[in-house]
């Protein structure tokens, strides 16, 4: 570059400046950049990975928030490393890596992380003098990669297709089949709390007022969703664990007998359904006019509620955390086993709430909304398949359908053998469990009204079922804790709601113990106009097994403590 600086007594002076300095300051300027931002990029990468995959914004003010707090914390690692000396740099550096690593599903084991950090030291170790910089490339890269380039994500909004399909029996009633899950059943619900007696008498009157067949000891043979539906709809009773699925992940339900008998019959489709979870929508060769499939697990759901600021933080960082193995370790060495430990040496320790971050029943306004409006736009001829996460965890909402504070929410089980409630704990849990069964029911009133309102609910055929219990339980359905299983506990994770409106029959409360393949497949000949042969044999249901892929164990009821 050549510039010239002249004046009226001078003859003009040429400075020449060198190109090389300049490339050399901004290389300067973008290496001390990347270096001193390196482990910011590096804490930052799974975060703005978890947003992206969930739809969340990074505009929200608490992902904001999150974000520079990211940054701080980065930027405080960075100034340790250096003065930890060149050994203190290398550990720090590798043990940041692994946590970064942590939050990422191929690194779930300790065998896995112990890897990354190893793999991490040595790279620190051969590149010591320029790790930082290298670090702060690739996750320059990674992060605008999260940016930029297409990736799975899930959806927080509810996706909808529709196709054109004509009726070929639109003389047919409607059918409105809705499974409500994690539903008690009305004999399971406990009378030790006001709420449950004033619960279960409610529910009673609620469904005998509306003309239905109340069946208050129905039961499910499994504990969880994966088997119990698909069972259910294939009138089958599988000791095969998942056995309708080919992953544990994705689950598209392609074989589906009842839907079968109603296409037979004439009937078209309208399907809504926690899609990320359980996917009736792909089964071919099935007149399938819509298909509606809300969010069970994204937390971008929670960026579309009222709470206030604070709460939305708290539980968007909960749920960042909770995807680190790293987290989940320590969480669960802490709650589940340290302190237990200090109560047998009575030293107080608090108990770390920071362990669930579910959001599935935030999605059960929305799709009894669309359900309402579509029963009353497309009745005759068509089934209304509804597979609604409520009152399912969390329980979120007060019975008047009200958002609680994240701090109240209540789940009523974890997923491990050796964590139990309590009288107390149950008892707490319930309370909340109450308030949500209770907006559900409210939900369903309001169909109902209007559907009278339209004339449509009369010639209806409504099924309103569960598809196992409560789960709110002191013993866990595991085969380790055959021996404890109690009359309760079957109550708790077996007994579910099985209700149903056909034109022409009474409203009844019927108490026998029944299976819900039985139950459904008897009133068969009623809605679908065929017969559908199940086993009769004395009541059972399957325990889950000692370990992942072995087939469920059965076990009957009256092997339970104090048989019903």
């Amino acid at each position: 570059m050549i510039i010239a600086v002249g004046s009226a007594s001078l003859e003009p002076t040429y400075i020449e400046l060198d190109n090389h300095i300049i490339m050399t300051t901004i290389t300067n300027i973008y290496q001390n950049f990347i270096k001193n931002s390196a482990l910011s990029l590096l804490l930052l990468a799974p975060f703005l990975d978890f947003l992206r995959f969930n739809n969340y914004s990074l505009l929200r003010p608490e992902a904001i928030i999150i974000f520079i707090a990211l940054v701080i914390l980065g930027v405080v690692c960075s100034r340790i490393c250096r003065a930890l000396g060149t050994v203190g740099n290398i550990v720090l550096t590798a043990l940041l890596i692994t946590i970064a690593f942590s939050f990422f599903p191929t690194y779930t084991s300790i065998a896995a992380l112990l890897f990354v950090f190893m793999a991490a030291l040595l790279f620190c170790m051969l590149f010591t003098k320029h790790a930082h910089e290298l670090i702060g490339i690739i996750f320059l890269v990674f992060a605008l990669g999260i940016f930029f380039l297409p990736m799975q994500t899930q959806a927080a909004d509810p996706v909808i297709w529709h196709k054109d399909i004509p009726h070929k029996s639109a003389q047919l009633p409607p059918v409105i089949y809705i499974i409500l899950d994690e539903h008690a059943g009305i004999e399971a619900i406990p009378p030790e709390t006001q709420q449950g007696i004033a619960l279960k008498e409610n529910l009673k009157a609620f469904y005998a007022q509306n003309g239905f067949q109340l069946f208050g000891s129905a039961y499910s043979h499994y504990p969880n969703t994966y088997n119990s539906i698909p069972n259910l709809l294939n009138f089958t009773d599988s000791t095969v664990d998942n056995y309708y699925f080919d992953s544990d992940t994705h689950r598209e339900l392609k074989q589906n007998l009842l839907f079968n008998l109603f296409a037979k019959k004439g009937y078209q489709f309208r399907i809504y359904q926690g899609g990320d979870y359980l996917d009736y929508c792909t089964i071919k060769n099935i007149p399938i006019a819509s298909c509606y499939s809300f969010s069970t697990l994204s937390v971008g759901m929670m960026a579309q509620t009222s709470l206030p600021l604070w709460q939305r933080f708290e539980f968007l960082l909960k749920g960042f955390l909770l995807q680190s193995s790293l987290y989940q370790i320590a969480m669960d060495f802490y709650q589940y086993q340290l302190r237990p430990l200090s109560e047998v040496y009575n030293i107080p320790i608090p108990k770390w709430d920071w362990d669930e971050a579910r959001v599935s029943s935030l999605s059960m306004l929305k799709t009894f909304a669309q359900l309402n409006v579509d029963v009353q736009q497309n009745p005759n001829g068509t089934v209304f398949f509804a597979h609604i996460f409520a009152p399912h965890s969390p329980y979120a909402y007060d019975a008047d359908c009200h958002l609680l504070p994240v701090g109240q929410w209540q789940v009523g089980t974890v997923p491990m053998p050796f964590v139990k409630n309590t009288s107390e704990t149950r008892a707490l849990i319930y309370k909340t469990y109450e308030g949500q069964t209770t907006c559900v029911q409210k939900q369903l009133q309001i169909i109902f009204n209007n559907l009278h309102a339209a004339k449509i609910y009369d010639n209806a055929i409504i099924i309103v079922q569960g598809d196992h219990g409560s789960r709110i339980a002191i013993h866990k359905p595991f085969f380790e804790n055959q021996s404890e299983l109690t009359v309760q506990d079957f109550k708790d994770y077996y007994m579910t709601l099985f209700a149903v409106k056909i034109p022409g029959k009474s409203a009844i409360y019927n108490t026998q113990l029944l299976d819900l393949q039985t139950l459904l497949a008897g009133i068969m000949p009623n809605i679908a106009g065929q017969t559908v042969a199940v086993r009769q044999i004395s009541p059972y249901v399957y325990l889950l097994p000692p370990k992942v892929g072995m087939p469920l164990v059965k076990m009957s009821v009256r092997d339970f403590s104090n048989p019903p």
